[in-house]
This record gives C-alpha cells, structure tokens and sequence, in this order.
C-alpha cells in the first residue's frame, strides 16, 4: 500500500494536465494490482510430510513380500480474497526411497502390493467464490467428503494412501439454515490413487458425471442427522463391477449423550440403499447397506490411563446376484479391516460385526485396538477374523506411531483369496505446518 500512495499522489497533479485520460485509464489497473498484491500477501501456505515404512505379507499369492518406505510431500497455497474470490493450488509428490513393492497398473517386480505410486501431480487447483450469503461455491480439482477423516464411509480422499483421492468438481456448500450444511457436488473426474501416470488407464482417473448431494443437520436434542444422495455415473461402461453406474441413497443419525461426571455413551445408526443406473452393464439390480455402533467413553484423571473408549457394531454389505454393494469413491480401509481384504468388495458381501477399544495416557500417547469377525451376505462359508492396533505419540507438529494389521483367513474355498492370510505392518512420521 505505500508503493500505492508514493504513486497516485502526482498522478493526481499530472491528471490536470495533458496525460489526464490516459492517468485515469491507468489507476484501476494499479488498483487491480493493489488488490492482487493484498490477496496474494495475505494467502496461507500449508505443507503437510508423511514418512512411511510398509511391510506386506500376503499369503493369497506366491510374490515375495513387500517392503516400503515412502514419503509423501503435499505443498499447497491458498490466497487471500479478493471481491469475494479466492484460489488454492497444491502440489503433492510422492517419493520411493525403498520400493520392493508392486503398485496396481504397473508391471510386476515380484512383491506384494503396496499401493504408493511415485511421482509429482496437481492435487489441487481451484477457484472460491463466498459472495453469496453463507454460501461457498468451488470449481476445479479439489478434496471432496462430508465426513471427519479417516471415517469417508461414502465419498473421500483416501488418506491413508500416500497419493490421496482428489476429484474434478463444481461444488455448492449452504449453511443459511442454522444447524444444516447443504452440500452438492458434480464430478466430471476422479483422480484416483494409483496415479496420474499409471499405464491402466482405468486405474489412473475416472471420467464421469456424477452427482452428489448431502444434508447435515446437527442440532437435533439427540444427536445429529445425515442424508445423502450420490448417483455415480462413469464414462466408461467397461470397468469392474463395484465401478458400475450405480445410485445410493440413505442416511446416518448419530449422537452422544452425557450418563454422570466422565461418563458418556455414543450411537450410531446408518442405512443406504444402492441400486444401477444408466448403462450399468452388469447382473446388478439392487442392494443395502447396514451399520450400527453403540460405545461407551470414560474420562479418567491421577492414573496410568487418562481416557477409555470402547464401542462394538455390525455392518453388512449386502449382495445381489453375485455383486456386492460398493462405495467404490470411499476411504475404504477405515472399515473392514487395515489389512484391505475387503476394498475390492467380494461379490458375496460382507457381514462385519466389529468392537474397537482406545485407551489413552499422559504424554499424548494413544493405542487403539480393533477386532473383526468377517462372514458372507451370501454363502455358507466364512471369510476369517482380524486383529488390528495402532500406538501414536504425539510431538508438537509431529505424530509417530506403529500400526499392524493381522488377517487370519477361514481357507475355505468358496472365500477365494478375500480367505487368506494377511499381515500388514507400518512405521510413519507425520508432520503437519
């Protein structure tokens, strides 16, 4: 702003003279240019760094096992506003520095699967716009979901994979109504996580024109209320069945209620309904969706152990003529298990009945426990059980932690390779500006 007022004070003199018109003519580019030396010196950089170690030992194959270390770097910049305008762009690369370990699309070295591609890619570019009254539209490559991280049951960024999920999108968020978010999203893209540069070119993005909508209400006396609407319509017809044209819809309530001093229960009740749409080429006519939690937390103080949660619930992916309901734009190793037996949705669905527990203690250290007992919608057979844990420390801008997943599959032959052992274990460091 001084290099403004240093100039405008004799352009004003010279104005009464001969160069008056071409002054005036002149001013509003200055001020455009004030305006983009403001929004530009009042934008926010965020970089965010995850080093990651990954051991796989898959037994459904004869590959060796794998072994990982990568680091992800993500470098965005978002600038101030302008008339209501504002931009981000991001860049994320992805570096092998270990990399005994096959990536889908790419040709096999002979190891297991880890799913990092290396490489550089924009993971975000778009355009702001706030000018409407609680209201905030985007256009370009952005991050799209409507749940906390990591839990993107239906539509997310896959952030547990070094390359997360981004997508090509017009998207509308209203909050005009007190305690409802509105949400609409069309998506021409989705730029998947096995990269821009992957040989299979259906595993590297996925054109479409999809539509989705969501409703959040959050000031319910018992807890909150979610619907959704999501209609997946992909431009190629020939992809694997969980990528087929499909529509869903369905809803979530959850809440959490007080019981004493400390004391606190939690719930959560979901349904969706998934049927094809449009081309959908398949024997796939319609299937649900069912998950229920119910947990209880207690606040503890003067001991080893500051804070205790545990919760159990059941999930069922239903399954209809050989093909299972899908979420197949979702974060899906949240879910059935991190050892990722169940991301390519097997055709007889999945029965989940689950409990969690998680214990915190001084000092930012937390452990996290998870058992899963996995069975069919479909069939007579079982697919097996898995045992996962997680310890993270907490260090200013830091977290470390060590998890591991174990898969002790049933080996029953109707199960195919979804049967089979597995154990996966990870070492990172994650850094956040």
């Amino acid at each position: 702003m001084v290099f403004s007022h240093r100039i405008r004070r004799p352009i004003s003199v010279i104005a009464i003279g001969t160069f008056g018109p071409i002054v005036f003519a002149a001013t509003p580019a200055l001020a455009q240019s004030d305006l983009l030396t403001e929004a530009f010196s009042t934008g926010k950089v965020a970089l965010r760094m995850h080093g990651r170690v990954e051991l796989v030992d898959d037994e459904a194959n004869t590959l060796d096992d794998a072994s990982g270390f990568t680091l992800r770097t993500y470098l965005g910049y978002e600038t101030g506003e302008i008339s209501h305008w504002s931009g981000r762009i991001a860049v994320e690369n992805v570096t092998h520095i270990v990399d005994d370990f096959n990536v889908p699309g790419y040709p096999s070295e002979g190891y297991d699967v880890i799913a990092d591609p290396s490489g550089t890619e924009i993971d975000e570019a778009f355009i702001k716009y706030t000018g409407f009254s609680d209201t905030t539209l985007k256009y370009g490559r952005q991050y799209v979901t409507y749940r906390p991280a990591p839990l993107h049951r239906f539509i997310g960024t896959v952030p547990w994979r070094q390359n997360w999920q981004s997508m090509d999108a017009f998207t509308i968020e209203n909050s005009s109504i007190k305690g409802l978010k509105a949400s609409y999203a069309y998506v021409y893209n989705v730029n998947r996580i096995f990269g821009d540069s992957n040989p299979n070119p259906g595993l590297s993005n996925a054109p479409m024109k999809s539509h989705l909508i969501n409703l959040q209400y959050a000031d319910l006396p018992f807890g909150s209320l979610e619907g959704f609407y999501y209609r997946l319509d992909y431009d190629n017809d020939e992809l694997p069945a969980p990528f087929t044209d499909r529509e869903t819809f369905g809803a979530k309530l959850q809440g959490k209620r007080s019981v004493s001093e400390g004391l606190s229960t939690q719930y959560l009740i979901e349904a969706a309904h998934q049927r094809a749409i449009a081309e959908n080429p398949t024997a796939f006519d319609s299937a649900n969706q069912y998950r229920v939690e119910l947990g209880l937390s207690k606040d503890l103080s003067g001991g080893l152990i500051t804070g205790i949660m545990g919760k159990v619930g059941f999930e069922v992916l239903e399954s209809d003529n050989g093909i299972s309901f899908s979420t197949p734009l979702a974060t899906v190793h949240a879910f059935q298990g991190w050892a990722d037996r169940f991301i390519g949705f097997p055709g007889a669905g999945v029965k989940d009945a689950y409990a969690v527990g998680i214990f915190k203690f001084p000092g930012k250290l937390t452990l996290l426990t998870k058992f899963h007992d996995f069975q069919p919608d479909q069939g007579s057979f079982e697919y097996g059980q898995e045992f996962d844990l997680q310890l993270t420390k907490k260090i200013g801008k830091f977290t470390v932690a060590f998890k591991h997943a174990s898969f002790f599959g049933s080996d029953d032959v109707e199960a195919g390779p979804t049967g089979i052992d597995k154990t996966v274990s990870w070492f990172f460091v994650n850094y956040v500006l």
